[in-house]
């Protein structure tokens, strides 16, 4: 969820750029009128804080491809391939004639 703060001179301008910034689904968590001081005086403002789940507008994330592995090592031992590897019991040693 993202959660941001605007500042407007009127609700409808507010209104406004929540959505142009949030877009349709975006959804009012708190309003106030707030004072700030000019050097012309004081001057009123709307604060509007507001919310959108971006979880609905993105797409479920992919796991992340497999590495692909090289047909040839170069002479470099795999160290994954022991571990994939079947496990052989040893052979007995032969009797000679």
């Amino acid at each position: 969820m993202r959660v941001k703060t605007f500042e407007a001179a009127s609700m409808q301008e507010a209104l406004s750029v929540v959505k142009r910034d949030m877009g349709e689904d975006a959804f009012i968590l708190s309003t106030r009128t707030r004072r700030r001081k000019t050097p012309l005086g004081e001057e009123a403002y709307i604060e509007v804080t507001a919310a959108v789940d971006e979880a609905s507008d993105r797409p479920a994330p992919q796991p992340p491809p497999a590495p692909a592995r090289a047909a040839a090592t170069y002479g470099l031992r795999d160290p994954l391939a022991a571990r994939h590897a079947p496990v052989r019991a040893p052979e007995p040693p032969r009797a000679e004639p």
